[in-house]
């Protein structure tokens, strides 16, 4: 069971949850007449004290976000910033947030988090595996791998009640067709490989047997 640290009234908490620390201040109440709290979940006892004086300034400026008015791309950006950049690898995390920019804000970014349901990602995804050029299905599974972990954290946060991206399928991506070289092409290709060099004498082979390129190697 997780345990509290007390403070004093009106001041938030800190305590851990598994390997987490959480900091929380009160938010009002919901239309359930339930109170609310805004969390913010860091790997380490001062990393929270710091979220938890954030929180308590941004309460104290009147400006405190809960799951109520805080759109999806301020909890995205919240996010890269405060959980995927320090714990991830940095080309993994610049791959999250290209992924984030590119084709989830467009769409879904300024959308109330609250409001966004899981058909809304099922379009999501739908609609970026139609477009043209259409997106290959690996590049859809991170779509969907990174909306699902970005909003599983709002939900453990107190933002939203549940996750929305839980059960969304995958949709296939057409095939994409190969477009052969024409005549013109082929002959341009021919000429710029050359007869010299372990590059050029491998295209004009592949050219003239039609080998695939693990064959051609061997």
């Amino acid at each position: 069971m997780a345990k509290k640290r007390k403070r004093d009234s009106g001041t938030g908490s800190i305590y851990r949850s598994g390997e987490w620390w959480i900091a929380q201040v009160e938010a009002g109440y919901g239309p359930d007449g339930r109170r609310r709290y805004v969390r913010r979940r860091r790997k380490t006892h001062e990393a929270a004290v710091e979220a938890l004086r954030r929180l308590q300034e941004e309460a104290a400026r009147g400006r405190l976000a809960s799951g109520q008015d805080v759109r999806l791309d301020e909890h995205l950006r919240a996010w890269l910033s405060n959980v995927v950049e320090p714990n991830l690898a940095p080309k993994t995390a610049e791959q999250y947030r290209w992924l984030v920019e590119s084709h989830i804000l467009p769409t879904l970014g300024r959308k109330l988090l609250r409001r966004v349901g899981r058909k809304d990602v099922q379009n999501l995804l739908a609609e970026r595996a139609r477009r043209q050029p259409p997106l290959s299905h690996s590049t859809l599974r991170l779509i969907r791998a990174v909306l699902h972990s970005a909003l599983k954290d709002a939900a453990m946060d107190g933002l939203i009640g549940a996750n929305p991206v839980e059960g969304v399928q995958v949709p296939r991506a057409p095939r994409r067709e190969r477009q052969p070289l024409d005549l013109e092409q082929a002959r341009t290709l021919w000429r710029a490989a050359g007869e010299e060099g372990a590059f050029g004498l491998m295209v004009r082979f592949l050219m003239a047997t039609g080998a695939r390129i693990g064959e051609a190697a061997g």
